[in-house]
């Protein structure tokens, strides 16, 4: 048998661009359809909002080499989904949104256990259906905070034969990065941004008493 292809940089943004679309189009359309604008309705929209901006943004950053800037956007974009996928796990949905409405910590509501809905319980809770997501969280995590991760891209050249490191500062990276390094930052966004969208639209459609698509990522 033949192996598939590897997708080359392009092929991979393109995906992204194409559930882009995809939830603008549908979000739009269930919008236009008269959503129910109760707190679980302002809610997904406002989950809406950041899922559909995030990838330009993203796709933008990683076209101009800034990967420092690119890798948090992948953190944002598995927050939202989070955020969303835990109207699914508390006993009261609108009591929930309306407390995330009226700016309360997540992390001090408690889910349909008793549990406190902290990030480690809600990807406990949503990594028994899609089991990456625990990875993908703490590796994203390492560029939203600052550490060792981000000194990689600030390395222009090494030569070892004469112990010679030379550091860079600036916003694209080095030319050392080829685009294959850029590839798990790539799909990690892309398997968020599917997430994220199966959810919203999971969940506007149950608003609007339209018949429902399980989310898959």
């Amino acid at each position: 048998m033949t192996a598939a292809p590897t997708l080359d940089l392009d092929a991979r943004l393109a995906r992204i661009g194409a559930e882009h679309a995809g939830l603008l189009r549908d979000g739009q359309a269930l919008l236009g359809a008269g959503l129910p604008m109760n707190q679980v309705g302002m809610l997904l929209l406002a989950a809406a909002k950041r899922s559909v901006a995030l990838p330009e943004g993203f796709t933008a950053m990683i076209r101009a080499r800034n990967f420092h800037a690119a890798a948090p956007m992948v953190r944002l974009q598995l927050d939202t989904a989070l955020r969303v996928a835990a109207l699914r796990f508390v006993p009261d949905p609108h009591a929930y949104a309306a407390a995330v409405m009226g700016g309360e910590a997540v992390y001090k509501l408690k889910d349909d256990t008793g549990a406190r809905l902290t990030d480690h319980r809600l990807l406990e809770r949503l990594g028994a259906t899609f089991p990456w997501i625990t990875t993908v969280y703490r590796d994203a995590s390492a560029f939203v905070h600052l550490s060792a991760r981000h000194l990689w891209t600030s390395i222009a050249a090494i030569d070892e034969a004469e112990h010679l490191v030379v550091f860079q500062i600036s916003p694209e990276d080095p030319a050392r990065v080829g685009e294959d390094q850029y590839y798990d930052a790539v799909d990690a966004f892309y398997r968020c941004l599917v997430l994220a969208k199966g959810l919203i639209l999971s969940g506007m459609r149950q608003l609007a008493g339209v018949a429902d698509d399980e989310p898959t990522a």
